[in-house]
């Protein structure tokens, strides 16, 4: 008690901790970082850094709702069930991402089945094509012939 009774209006600072400070320097331009330069060197300042240095209000992460989560976060392997749940969560991402590429996979089968097929078509058509082209060569080969035995094709 007797150290309070020597204190000096000086030594008291009063500050509303719900008043955020207007006057806080926590960026340079584009960057986050600044660096400033005290009496014992450069030392970086960061928004949060600079926002905890002088009592500001901190980003806290929300807690509320835990208790009704499916497990607890205050025993020993609640570390290992986040890895776990993680785990999971990405399992079961990829696994989907697997059953699309599947699905791609097949659809491309069945789109080169479909183009194996009109190739097959089209190389039928061709032979069949190929075939009569050589039939009315023969044939026509035969009619020449004919025409050129009986004389017909000439005139005097």
């Amino acid at each position: 008690m007797t150290i309070f009774q020597n204190w000096q209006e000086e030594d008291i600072e009063w500050k509303a901790l719900w008043l955020l400070p207007d006057e806080i320097l926590y960026r340079c331009g584009d960057f986050d970082w600044v660096p400033l330069l005290g009496i014992w060197g450069a030392v970086g300042y960061a928004p949060l850094l600079v926002l905890k240095q002088y009592r500001s209000r901190q980003f806290v992460p929300v807690t509320q709702g835990l208790a009704k989560c499916e497990f607890s976060y205050r025993g020993d392997g609640y570390k290992k069930r986040v890895r776990e749940m993680d785990f999971e969560k990405r399992n079961a991402e990829l696994e989907k991402k697997l059953e699309q590429m599947e699905e791609k996979k097949m659809n491309l089968r069945l789109d080169v089945d479909v183009q194996k097929l009109e190739a097959d078509k089209l190389r039928k058509g061709k032979n069949k094509a190929e075939e009569e082209l050589d039939s009315l060569k023969t044939d026509y080969k035969k009619l020449s012939l004919s025409i050129r035995t009986a004389g017909l094709g000439k005139t005097s």
